[in-house]
């Protein structure tokens, strides 16, 4: 009995795992706009009102792994992107 799997059924399995773990790119825009509005909030408070003010149910890993992805995980970090989105938007 063969247990290996080729290239392809490997590639397809994993791609299918990426595509179960992911938060919804949607979703992560939202996430991304929310926390640049309000860099100074934590992953928690982020989740706990993206919940309440508009109805996305985002874990606060969730929050924290989108962050992590868009290298935005820090208050600072997120206070430099914000400068950042703001310059190119005067220029």
């Amino acid at each position: 009995m063969n247990t290996y799997l080729t290239s392809n059924q490997w590639r397809v399995l994993c791609e299918c795992k990426k595509d179960k773990k992911r938060t919804d790119k949607a979703i992560e825009q939202i996430v991304i706009e929310f926390s640049l509005a309000n860099p100074h909030l934590g992953q928690s408070q982020v989740s706990r009102l993206l919940k309440s003010e508009r109805n996305i149910d985002i874990a606060a890993s969730g929050v924290r792994n989108v962050w992590l992805r868009e290298k935005m995980n820090t208050m600072a970090l997120r206070l430099a992107k914000l400068a950042e989105e703001q310059q190119t938007l005067v220029v």
